[in-house]
């Protein structure tokens, strides 16, 4: 069984796999997609229950330092914020957000997400296909006729808002930034840890480099509202 204290959720392509380190290296073993999954709720409540095992996602095999023999404590997946309004009241919600125009990019020319108002399956990949469909599940308004571009901004923004109006977000972390707030909500006062900024995520994404300038104004509008209040002022 597993006594969940920390859920780590955001957008995807936002650093989960980096917060999981992190949080374990904070003596707070963290599984990565290892608890949330495409599966569900009932899944979940099956893993917490410890009638099935919290295996590490395909994309984090061999780089999820929870992967030891641990007492696992938290979870970070993207997949959870569907479900914290219902699920797990004594855990403590982290929402973790990067650069929109980064996680958009990253969405678009590296998976591949939102080309179509119904994603089909991609015979070089039918695996990520399930991943596509679940967001569409839980935000079916992606079904409605849009461009690639303008479904992208417009799951960022509803993807942290659902996360945000949970109620439960006990703290808000930009990947850019470094550690020190994490290792104070943590109470951490070791010396040693996981990477302090998450290397990784290049700060240098722009508006222009989404192609957004001619997306649905109103869409638009919802994106550089949420960039503004998320710090992302560089637009």
């Amino acid at each position: 069984m597993i006594d969940l204290k920390y859920i780590v959720t955001g957008t995807g392509r936002c650093g989960t796999l980096y917060m999981a380190n992190l949080l374990t290296t904070f003596g707070f073993p963290c599984t990565h997609e290892g608890i949330f999954t495409i599966e569900g709720a009932h899944r979940a409540l099956e893993i917490v229950g410890g009638r099935l095992p919290a295996v590490s996602s395909k994309t984090s095999k061999k780089q999820n330092l929870s992967d030891y023999e641990m007492e696992i404590v938290a979870e970070s997946s993207y997949m959870a914020a569907p479900y914290m309004l219902n699920l797990f009241d004594s855990a403590k919600v982290i929402h973790v957000v990067r650069n929109p125009f980064a996680v958009i990019k990253s969405f678009i020319k590296r998976l591949g997400y939102f080309r179509n108002r119904f994603p089909q399956e991609d015979p070089e990949d039918p695996h990520q296909i399930h991943f596509e469909n679940f967001i569409y599940r839980h935000l079916p308004e992606l079904h409605e006729e849009m461009s690639q571009t303008e479904r992208a901004c417009l799951y960022y923004v509803r993807w942290n808002k659902m996360i945000e109006s949970s109620g439960k977000v006990k703290y808000f972390h930009r990947i850019e930034d470094d550690a020190e707030g994490l290792k104070k909500f943590f109470d951490f006062k070791g010396e040693k840890y996981y990477k302090e900024v998450c290397n990784i995520m290049p700060e240098k994404e722009s508006a222009e480099d989404c192609q957004i300038r001619n997306i649905n104004p109103w869409i638009k509008q919802e994106l550089f509202d949420i960039c503004k209040r998320y710090g992302y002022m560089k637009i």
